[in-house]
């Protein structure tokens, strides 16, 4: 999938980004005006570090085939009635999955030397993808009971478990953003608004589901609620 031509192609460009930065002093002195260098610098190489990331990350989320885990979590009916003790098969599937891809990037890293910090960040964004996986198919739950929200942790921590044998990094990233998500749903509807203005990592769609799920009835503060959300994602697209 591309995956170890974007890293050497990726981490020349930062190799190269980082010897530029080493030589603005050099370079300032020979402006007249000394911060042009800084302004230039400071949006130009900024860019290839943003670029980094989305650029593994489309590499990564074909190689492990998120796309269809999500789809398996879709079809889950989260309205039980009693707390279970197994986790849902979706799981295993994507446990398989990284298991895999640590498999393969193995096999990148035994083709072409791949520094520590650089095998790090990819585990990092992986896991990263993982936890948005998670949230989102949780978002799309049409009902859920209180065990059902108990087998959303259930099957995220399961997966947490599993995973992290996989790599160094303790501990595994991005934990706290499946863990907030579920847990918001416990809370009073009277927080709501106050949780949801500060939580704009999440998508529009991910919580509205937080909201309607909450404030199911109560119409008044739903659509209040909904407001918000829809208001605080167009702040962001600007």
């Amino acid at each position: 999938k591309g995956l170890l031509e974007k890293i050497v192609a990726v981490e020349s460009c930062v190799y190269l980004s980082n010897q530029l930065v080493s030589l603005i002093p050099h370079i300032k002195e020979c402006l007249e005006n000394a911060s042009l260098a800084d302004t230039y610098f400071s949006d130009q190489l900024s860019v290839v570090y943003s670029l980094r990331d989305y650029l593994y990350l489309s590499s990564i989320n074909n190689l492990i085939g998120l796309d269809a885990v999500l789809a398996a979590i879709s079809k889950i009916k989260w309205d039980i009635k009693e707390v279970r003790s197994q986790h849902s098969e979706y799981v295993d599937a994507l446990i398989q999955r990284f298991n895999e891809f640590s498999l393969k990037f193995d096999h990148l890293s035994g083709i072409v030397p791949i520094e520590s910090d650089v095998k790090n960040k990819i585990w990092s964004i992986a896991f990263q993808s993982a936890a948005y996986l998670f949230v989102e198919g949780f978002s799309n739950a049409k009902k859920c009971t209180n065990e059902g929200r108990a087998l959303m942790q259930l099957d995220y921590r399961q997966f947490v478990l599993k995973t992290e044998k996989l790599t160094d990094m303790r501990p595994i990233p991005c934990q706290d953003f499946v863990t907030t998500y579920i847990k918001a749903f416990y809370i009073p509807e009277s927080e709501l608004e106050g949780w949801v203005g500060a939580h704009q990592e999440y998508s529009a769609a991910q919580l509205s589901a937080l909201v309607n799920a909450v404030a199911y009835s109560n119409n008044k503060a739903r659509q209040k609620l909904n407001n918000i959300v829809n208001d605080l994602q167009s702040k962001i697209r600007r």
